[in-house]
């Protein structure tokens, strides 16, 4: 009986150390991901990001994209750029850890200059110039599925402000928050698809 529970513990002993081993071999090659958010794409917006892993706690991401189509009889042009702050849960006592999973909480700054139009064809074009400013927080899960690829899911929030450069717009609140002249909260969810680098 000695020598079986001997054996069980060397065997959890060194199954430990080699998931340990393999988590940080993963999150040690993907130190830069190249992301892409694919809904975006309802939004005609190509949306694309870098994160940089700062450490086995910490990343930092930059995103940007570039808006350019009709979406309901009107033209929406324009870019956008967001700063996101990962804090990952990493220990073995932490949420949603594993050795192809990890959690985090991020904190996000959004800035966003888009420029809609009518696109029927009339004398008199209904243009407005928006500029949208937004910070919150959201919660996640990134998985490794393959040596380099990376499926980052996510959920939060935040607050939006907007402001508008159209002299004929009439100011009434505006409750709709896919609206770009919304102002207030607002949810926040995805996902982007990753490649380690």
């Amino acid at each position: 009986m000695k020598n079986l529970i001997i054996i069980t513990c060397i065997f959890l002993g060194i199954s430990t150390g080699t998931l340990q081993a393999q988590e940080n071999e993963v999150f040690e090659t993907n130190k830069d991901i190249i992301r892409l958010y694919p809904q975006y794409f309802i939004t005609t917006t190509f949306y694309a990001g870098y994160e940089r892993i700062l450490s086995s706690r910490h990343s930092l991401e930059l995103d940007a994209g570039i808006t350019s189509g009709t979406l309901q009889q009107e033209k929406h042009e324009g870019y956008m750029a967001e700063l996101k702050w990962r804090i990952f849960f990493n220990s073995l006592m932490d949420f949603m850890s594993s050795n192809r999973q990890r959690g985090y909480m991020s904190t996000f700054i959004n800035y966003q200059a888009l420029t809609t139009s009518d696109s029927r064809p009339e004398p008199l074009e209904d243009k407005a110039d928006y500029h949208i400013y937004a910070g919150g927080v959201t919660f996640g899960v990134q998985i490794f599925a393959l040596a380099n690829l990376n499926i980052d899911l996510y959920i939060g929030g935040g607050v939006q402000y907007s402001t508008s450069t159209n002299a004929n717009q009439i100011y009434e609140p505006v409750l709709n928050f896919l609206e770009p002249a919304y102002n207030g909260p607002y949810p926040k969810a995805g996902f982007s698809v990753g490649l380690g680098l």
